[in-house]
């Protein structure tokens, strides 16, 4: 697909006939292999037991040397403005959360590219925690998310807990990931509720697309590079009741991931979501 010359944006075909209507609705397809029982009081959500720590120092290592090595060589993989996160350091010291559009399956190791020798916790559905990756997931970051109050008021503390321990959580507050979509769709209000309660700041991450140039077609072909650009770091307004100051972050945190990824504001994004229609594995502007 061709640059959308009104937009100025690289618009890639996408992987499927379409998406659903749900934004939240979920495309990724995995392969089950493990059930759990997330209501059992034995079931731990964050484990931290030696043996499961010594897993993740060597997972993460694997990240590091392989998994964004194979991100850059795929998807070519350039990172923007990563020197926000050194120059607020300081700042982001006692745990900070970043956030971004949810756009392939491995972009959980891009964003860690994002903060060289650095690696994020992040909750994941249901789904992939139990697929044949699962265990590789939740040794790398990965916490589940389960639709039941239980389970979901887990995750949140199991969220909490991880800013309280000053440490990196990454969020996709758009729940599903939507291979190679370009707007920005709805987010979820979780995360923004959590930045307001713990006055923990937000960074901005978005992921956008460039075509494939060079020696990047001799593979993947009919799919796109990807560009991370990182945002400055947003803050709740706390002199807001909780309800308003969690919605005025969302709406200012998600403002900055839609001119991270290059559309001009949220009327743009909008008018992406229904001038083009995403059937047929083409995009065709119905302006």
């Amino acid at each position: 697909m061709e640059k959308n010359k009104a937009e100025g944006l690289y618009i890639p075909k996408p992987p499927i006939p379409a998406y659903p209507k749900d934004e939240h609705g979920d495309v990724f397809v995995s392969k089950h292999k493990y059930d759990y029982d997330y209501e059992s009081k034995d079931f731990v959500f964050r484990p931290k037991n030696f043996l499961f720590r010594v897993k993740r120092a060597f997972t993460r290592l694997g990240g590091l040397l392989v998994g964004e090595t194979v991100v850059r060589i795929f998807y070519g993989l350039k990172v923007k403005n990563r020197k926000i996160l050194r120059e607020h350091k300081e700042e982001l010291k006692n745990g900070f959360i970043t956030v971004s559009n949810h756009v392939f399956s491995l972009d959980c190791l891009a964003v860690s590219y994002g903060n060289v020798f650095h690696f994020p916790e992040y909750p994941m559905w249901k789904d992939g925690f139990e697929s044949s990756i699962g265990k590789m997931l939740q040794a790398y970051g990965g916490f589940p998310v389960v639709r039941t109050a239980h389970s979901l008021g887990k995750a949140y503390i199991s969220m909490k807990e991880v800013i309280k321990e000053h440490k990196w959580l990454h969020v996709y507050p758009e729940a599903a990931c939507w291979f190679f979509y370009v707007p920005i769709r709805e987010f979820e209000p979780g995360t923004f509720r959590l930045a307001y309660e713990t006055g923990t700041p937000v960074v901005p991450m978005g992921f956008s697309y460039r075509p494939r140039r060079g020696v990047y077609r001799l593979w993947r072909r009919k799919e796109p590079l990807f560009t991370l650009t990182i945002g400055e770091p947003l803050y709740a307004d706390r002199k807001m009741n909780r309800e308003e100051g969690t919605k005025d972050l969302n709406r200012r945190v998600h403002l900055a991931v839609i001119n991270l990824c290059g559309i001009k504001g949220e009327e743009e994004n909008e008018a992406l979501k229904k001038n083009y229609s995403y059937t047929d594995h083409l995009i065709t502007n119905i302006k």
